[in-house]
């Protein structure tokens, strides 16, 4: 269990066996996943720990800290509990770090620092700490940055209305900047990486084809989609990239990505694809969980889960079984094909904000209001039945 003030940031481990947690008391933890206990100590931290991301070989931790700094760590060690710092910490950042990424092969870490106008990303080598590149692409605040599946591109997004695309192999800025009505708060690449999302403040999403992007011709773009009464705060390709799921707190919209044809909007505060990319789950402010067909748009399932807005749903890698947090105080588990519950709920001391089962289905994982994080062994929980083809 985290008892040692608010919780920052988290990361975990794409096999689920570990998780890497951070926050206000200046230090990352690395806790065994299966026995839910502490492994590693990451120590040396000036100040919050504000982002973590694990790299593609699971055997460093790159963390973002509010004193302006990025710091890499090891995560591997036979003899001693304390981590080792590797490389760090790396300074050039005007303000505290907003986000840091590894690159796909692991060699360089992409940081933003996201806070004023004078917000700046950098690229280091992730062995040498050299910094590599700096861009001051957007005149106002950096809101995001993602890289795509491949770790060919980057985009980044700002309060100036812009995405800009960077080559991660040249560093070179590439095609135009793409232009928005709006501040940009969230964008995602598709899994293939031939299409750009964005969604901001103008209530409206946009849909870009990267597919032979050249400065002389521009990028083709599908959109602006409309159908949000406010500012889009999250936009996400589905797990096949054939749909877009967009929230803007109140309601949920799916859209065909390749039409732009909205398949369904609902009522809805939070949702989570499946795994297989065959349904969209919403969490509604009444409490309830609607199951929709991704394809039609089709309500599969309704169902009354809390009793106050459903914050947070993950959905088990078998999609047989699914859990939810709310700030009623509990997290509980439901069978996806009969939409029962099982088991009791389980209770917590404050409000829960956010909820995770594990890539392989055994362990669920919750953080919430009380500053703690805890996992849950959910063998002897849920029935064998509902593990069966689990990954």
């Amino acid at each position: 269990m985290w008892d040692k003030g608010g919780v920052l940031a988290v990361a975990a481990l794409s096999d689920g066996q570990w998780i890497a947690m951070g926050g206000e008391q200046k230090n990352i933890t690395l806790w065994n996943a299966t026995t839910c206990e502490k492994a590693i100590e990451l120590e040396g931290h000036s100040n919050d720990v504000q982002s973590l991301e694990f790299s593609p070989d699971s055997v460093r931790v790159v963390s973002g800290l509010t004193d302006k700094t990025v710091i890499i760590w090891s995560t591997t060690t036979t003899t001693t509990t304390t981590g080792k710092c590797l490389l760090g910490p790396l300074k050039g950042h005007a303000k505290r770090i907003r986000e840091a990424h590894f690159s796909l092969n692991g060699n360089k870490i992409a940081s933003c620092d996201g806070h004023d106008i004078h917000d700046s990303i950098k690229c280091f080598s992730s062995s040498t700490g050299a910094l590599l590149a700096e861009w001051k692409a957007h005149p106002d605040i950096i809101t995001s940055i993602t890289l795509s599946s491949n770790g060919k591109f980057m985009a980044s997004t700002s309060h100036n209305r812009t995405v800009y695309l960077w080559d991660m192999t040249t560093l070179a800025h590439i095609g135009p900047t793409l232009q928005c009505g709006d501040e940009v708060y969230s964008v995602a690449i598709s899994p293939a990486g031939s299409h750009l999302l964005s969604g901001g403040h103008d209530m409206k999403i946009h849909i870009w084809s990267l597919e032979g992007m050249v400065p002389r011709d521009g990028p083709a773009t599908l959109g602006p989609l409309k159908g949000h009464t406010n500012s889009v705060w999250e936009a996400h390709f589905s797990p096949n990239g054939n749909k877009v799921t967009s929230c803007d707190g109140d309601d949920i919209c799916i859209w065909n990505s390749h039409s732009g044809d909205l398949v369904i909007a609902v009522n809805a505060v939070f949702f989570a694809w499946t795994p297989d990319g065959q349904q969209l789950i919403a969490g509604c402010g009444d409490g309830s969980i609607k199951c929709i067909a991704s394809s039609t748009g089709s309500l599969i399932a309704d169902w009354k889960a809390h009793t106050n807005l459903v914050h947070s749903i993950s959905v088990s890698p078998n999609c047989k079984f699914l859990a939810c947090a709310s700030p009623d105080k509990s997290v509980r588990l439901w069978a996806m094909m009969t939409s029962m519950q099982i088991g009791p709920p389980l209770q917590c001391p404050d409000r829960v904000y956010s909820v995770a089962i594990s890539p392989d289905g055994t362990h669920l994982a919750r953080g919430g209001r009380d500053s703690t994080v805890r996992i849950w062994r959910l063998e002897g929980m849920v029935s064998p039945s509902l593990f069966n083809d689990t990954p």
